[in-house]
Formats: structure tokens, sequence, C-alpha cells
């Protein structure tokens, strides 16, 4: 269970003292404080069922008490019911959301779950107030590690350190990110120095043995290592698989020195310092002498015989000296010993960062929205993908009008299928395949687009144009494409396109090719002009419809942009642009950071690895 987390103890002793104040002066004792008191008491004792009845009773007399909230979702938490504490948390953080200590506690919640990219949310914005708890900076790293961030879960294992030079777990965690890039020395470098500190702290005994056995060959410290993590009390989990592996550990060196030892006995004199000692006459009359072993000996739990020596020559009528190729001669080559049978090892255990309970159900949970949010700081300002920046388009160099491709498949003019982005000019955003699932989000409490005085754009009703000359029109587009790779003039690629309209007027590709040319060299009426016609051409087109509302954005028509942007969420719920997208306009332009927050969740849990997700996860924080 992770370190869980009260109110802080200077604010908590003012309000037990005022409680008390208040008891003293009216005579009786009010049922909400007083259970407030008892039941933080009995959570003290380590008795969470009896605290339970003293914290509901607490919270439903005091419902705008963000502290009861936080201390009854704690004896939910310590009493294993963990869709009730997360929700009593986030009940807490609706009323304060100031209030760190359920912040923390959610965090770590989430973590048993495995809801990672939740925890982290909560957990980064918990460290960005407390930045000198030590638990805040190593949960953090945690959940970093889980989602592979391994950078951000150095930096802030290191921060741990900055608070406690010496804590055994960030020292751990260091450890396992070095053995991650293959540094082993200074993997167990870093276990010995949290064992140094905490010779007992049990994933640095096991990850220190991993190390040196798979990856140093240290057998014999391993082995130490193993058997001093099998001592440990009460017995770890997964004692049993790591005590096979200890014991076929210790039957491989057992066996390789009973080997050398019935060796020694039999061949002594072999090589060495004492080989000069060895009579010329021994050399040359032993028949079958014992060879030095070319290998390693494999572990085997038996002894190994070796062939006696035949009896040595009569030394009388002693033989003159031969040559060294003579002596050869009469020395018999030793019979090959039968191969040994291999030792089959368990598999070595996992690197181990630290020790979070997982056999628990997973919740999903929804988040609170006050009906009337407090104050919170003003908007962040993120910075908006480029608009401008969106790839060329060309098309198929045979005409298949019945299955129009997606738009990373029109990035090669040579081949059918998805291609490369051209390098000098990379797409706006990244598209993250299969997202993971969205939590449901709370309903917004402002207007989601507001209806005040906001420029409107003016949409026309086009008619779709009549086809052409497609295969004129594919051969002009896709030289504008290679104009476009090879950097020529942006003229000779306009050129190219143009005449495709001229072409095929229903050139799909054309109007889009243009209205990135417009959008790179800022003309935003133009490339709202090519990007709607586009549209009619094609209006299930994410790109297309992507691009235009960006170019509403920059020709200031925010309201219109956003209907564009949901217009791609209708479709595609999950899309990391759009959502990102309306994040931004509702933080920046209209000004409603609820409606901000709605999305920017969802952003994250679309793309957590986005690029832009640190900035995201920033402004959550400064605005709770």
């Amino acid at each position: 269970m992770p370190t869980n987390k009260k109110s802080g103890p200077p604010r908590w002793r003012a309000l037990g003292s005022a409680l008390g104040l208040a008891i003293v002066l009216s005579g009786c004792e009010p049922q909400g404080p007083k259970a407030l008191l008892e039941g933080e008491r009995l959570l003290d004792q380590g008795r969470p069922d009896d605290a339970l009845r003293m914290l509901e009773l607490a919270a439903d007399k005091m419902p705008r008490e963000a502290r009861a909230w936080n201390l009854l979702a704690l004896a939910h938490h310590r009493r294993g019911e963990l869709p009730e504490a997360a929700l009593a948390y986030n009940k807490a953080l609706v009323l304060d959301h100031r209030l760190s200590s359920a912040r923390f506690n959610l965090g770590c919640l989430y973590l048993e779950q495995g809801q990672t990219a939740l925890a982290l949310n909560e957990l980064t914005a918990y460290t960005m107030v407390q930045r000198r708890d030590l638990n805040g900076w190593l949960k953090l790293a945690l959940a970093h590690s889980r989602l592979n961030h391994v950078e951000a879960a150095e930096t802030s294992f290191r921060n741990a350190l900055s608070v406690s030079p010496r804590d055994p777990e960030a020292l751990n965690g260091l450890g396992v990110i070095q053995a991650g890039r293959k540094k082993y020395v200074e993997s167990v470098q870093y276990f010995q120095a949290a064992l140094a500190e905490n010779p007992g702290y049990a994933p640095a005994l096991l990850n220190q043995a991993t190390v040196t056995h798979r990856h140093l060959n240290q057998k014999s410290t391993a082995l130490q290592k193993y058997r001093q993590y099998l001592a440990l009390q009460p017995p770890p989990e997964n004692a049993e698989a790591v005590r096979q592996i200890a014991q076929a550990l210790a039957d491989d060196l057992s066996g390789a020195t009973r080997a050398r030892l019935a060796l020694a006995a039999t061949n002594a004199p072999w090589g060495g310092a004492h080989s000069n000692m060895i009579s010329t006459a021994n050399v040359i009359t032993r028949t079958n002498p014992i060879s030095k072993p070319s290998s390693p000996v494999v572990a085997i739990a038996t002894e190994t015989k070796l062939p006696p020596p035949a009896p040595a020559a009569p030394t009388t009528n002693r033989p003159a000296l031969g040559s060294a190729e003579a002596v050869s001669d009469r020395i018999a080559k030793p019979a090959n010993p039968p191969a040994p049978a291999p030792v089959l090892e368990p598999p070595p255990p996992p690197l181990v960062i630290s020790e979070v309970p997982r056999d628990v159900t997973v919740l999903t949970p929804q988040a609170i929205v006050p009906p009337n949010p407090a104050p919170s700081p003003p908007p962040v300002a993120l910075a908006n993908p480029p608009p401008s920046a969106a790839p060329r388009a060309p098309i198929e160099a045979t005409p298949a009008p019945e299955a129009r491709r997606g738009f990373l498949s029109r990035l090669n003019p040579f081949r059918r299928g998805s291609a490369p982005e051209p390098p000098s000019r990379p797409p706006a955003t990244t598209v993250y395949a299969n997202p993971s699932p969205v939590p449901a989000s709370p309903p917004p409490v402002e207007s989601p687009i507001p209806s005040g005085s906001y420029k409107r754009y003016a949409y026309r009703s086009l008619p779709r144009p009549q086809s052409g000359d497609r295969i004129k029109a594919v051969e002009l587009v896709n030289k504008g494409v290679i104009a476009h790779q090879d950097r020529r003039s942006e003229e000779e690629e306009e050129g190219m396109y143009r005449s495709a309209l001229l072409s095929d007027p229903s050139s799909y590709d054309a109007l889009f090719n243009l209205g990135s040319l417009a959008s790179e060299r800022g003309a935003w009426t133009t490339a709202l002009d090519y990007y709607e016609r586009a549209l009619t051409i094609d209006p299930e087109s994410i790109s297309a419809r992507y691009q235009f509302a960006m170019a509403l954005r920059q020709s200031e028509y925010p309201v219109d942009a956003a209907r564009e942007l949901e217009r791609i969420l209708q479709g595609h719920a999950n899309d990391p642009k759009a959502l990102l997208g309306l994040g931004n306009l509702h933080a920046q332009r209209f000004k409603q950071p609820s409606i901000a927050r709605h999305y920017y969740l969802r952003f994250l849990e679309a793309a957590p690895d986005h690029p832009k997700a640190p900035e995201v996860r920033f402004w959550l924080s400064a605005n709770p």
C-alpha cells in the first residue's frame, strides 16, 4: 500500500484548535467536527473500519469540508475499496483544488489500479506544488517508468535524491535505468549504494543478484544476493521462483568446483609455476596423460570421471631423449569426455523498481466538476501546431475513384500506400495509432462554444466541380510534389498544381496542396478558399478539415474553427489534433478553462507521449 497523506500538519492543527474552541464556546460537541477528529484518530491507530463510520458521519454533517472527504477516501483506500476511494478523493479536490494531499492519494490509487496516465497527471500536479516531498517524486518516477519515459523517470529519481540523498528507492530506480541502458557496472553501484543504506531492501537485493548473474557473470556474488533475498521476512511473493534460480546457480558452482578438485588431484603438476619440476623421463614415458580442459566445466551434479594414467615405464635403461616431435608422437591423445547435459535454469526475475499492489479492481474514475468552480489562475498559453506545415498530397498514378487513399498514403508519388513525409516540410502534428480509450469526461460547465461578438466566416454553397482529365491531373500533381521534394521554386510547384486544376477541376490533391502553399505563405484567405473547395470534393477528409480549422483560427474566426474541430470528433472521437486544438481555443480565445481542461484530459488519454503533452500537463496543474 503506498504512503497516503492526510492534510498538512500545521493547517490540520489549526483546524483542530478552531474546532476545539468552537466546542468549548458552544457548550456542546458538534457531531461533524467531533466525528472528523475521532475518524482521524482511528486512522492513526490503524483502524480504518472504525474510522469509516466516523468519517461518513463527518462528511454527511460537513459536506463542504474537503478534508473530511479526503480522510473518508483514505479510510476506503486502506480497506481496499478503491472505487469509493476514488470518488471521495475527487470530491475533496472539487471542494478544494489546492488540497495537495488528496491529489497525491488519488495518484497513488491510480498507480495501484494500473491507470498510469491518470496517475501521472495527478502526481505531476502534486510535485509542482510540493517540490520537497520525497514520496511525491518517487511515485512520479514510478509512473514515468511504467510509461517508459526513461529520461523523465531519471529526472524524478534525481529530484528525490536532492530531497534525500541516500534514499534506497531512488538509488535502486536509477540502477534499473542504468541496467536498461546496458551500463551494468554503474547499475550495480547504485544497487550497492541502496543496500548500504538499507541492507534488507528487497528490490535492490534482487536487482543486484539478477544483474551480476546474467550480465556480469559474477556467480558467487549473485548467489549470495539471491540467498539474502530469500532470507527476508516475510518471504517475498516470488520466493519460489527465485529459489529455483538460486539452486540452479548453486549446482553450477558446486559442480565446477568438484571438477576442478578432481582435475588437480589427478594431474597436479600441470602447467603453472611448478611445470619446470617435471622430469623428462616421466614426460616421455607417460602414455595417457591428462590434458588441460580447453573450456570451462558446465555444472554437473556428479563428479567428473577422468581416465587413470597408465603405469610408468621402468626407469632403468632409460632411452635417450628424442626430439620434440618424437615425444609428441609417443603421447597418446586423450579421449574426449562425454559432453555434460546442459543445466536448464529458470528465467531471471525482472528488475524491480518498487512494490505496488496490483490485485485490485480497476476503476475508470469520473472526474467531478464543481457547479461553481473556484477562481483559477489565468490559462497558460500553449503553442499551437503550425497550421501551415501540411505535407503535399500526390495521388495515384492510376485513377481509382472508388477508393480514395488516406492522407499519409499521398506523400509518395511513386508507390501506392503509405510513405514517409517529405523531409523539408513535416506534417503539423503526429497522429497516434491505436490511442488508449478515453474515460468518460465531465459535462462542461460553460457553453462549449461562446456566442459572443466573434467574427464569423461566410461559408459558401459550392457545387462539386465536374471531373476532367484525371490522368493528366495525376501527372501534373506528381510533378509538383517532385518539385517540392527537390526544393525547387514554389512558383514552379504552384504552377503544376494550377495546371492540374485546369485539367481536372475535381482534383482534391491539387486543391489541398495549393491550400498548403498558401498557409505556408500566411495567405489565410487564399488557404480558406482552397481548403473549402477541397472539402466539397472529399468532406470526410480529416486532414483538409483540420487545416481548414487552423486557417479559420488564424483568420480570426475562432467559433467556426471550433465547430470544424468538433466535426472531426464526431467521427473520430480520439483524434489528438482536434482535441488539442479545441483545448487551445477554449483556454486562449474563449477563456473557458473548465472546457479546456475537458479537452486537454482527453488529449492526454489519446496521446500521452505527444510532444505537447508536457505543456498540457503544466497547464492542467496551473488550472486545477
